[in-house]
C-alpha cells in the first residue's frame, strides 16, 4: 500500500509555562555556591501543536489550555487562526 504525500502529516507539540520570566526575591545563605530557580507554583501550562503535510499544506496550530471551561476571550486576537481547546 502506498501513502500519497497529501495523506502524510508531521505533528510536533511544545509545552509552554505561562507567567515565567519575572523577578523573584530569594533569601539564601551567604556561603551557598548554587542558587536554584524558584517558582511560586501558580503558573499555567499550555501545549501548542503544529501540523504540516508533506504536500506543503499547513494546518492551523492548536493551543491546549489546562482547565474545565474555556474563556471566551481566548482567540479574540488570533492572526494565525489557531484552534483553542481545554
Amino acid at each position: 500500500m502506498f501513502v500519497t504525500p497529501c495523506n502524510l502529516y508531521n505533528m510536533d507539540e511544545k509545552g509552554v509555562q505561562l507567567g515565567t520570566g519575572g523577578s523573584v526575591v530569594a533569601i539564601v545563605d551567604w556561603d551557598l555556591w548554587t542558587v536554584y530557580n524558584i517558582e511560586d507554583g501558580s503558573h499555567e501550562h499550555v501545549t501548542i501543536v503544529e501540523t504540516i503535510c508533506t504536500d506543503g499544506t499547513i494546518l492551523p496550530p492548536s493551543v491546549i489550555f489546562q482547565g474545565k471551561r474555556m474563556d471566551e476571550t481566548w482567540g479574540a486576537d488570533n492572526p494565525c487562526n489557531a484552534r483553542y481547546t481545554i
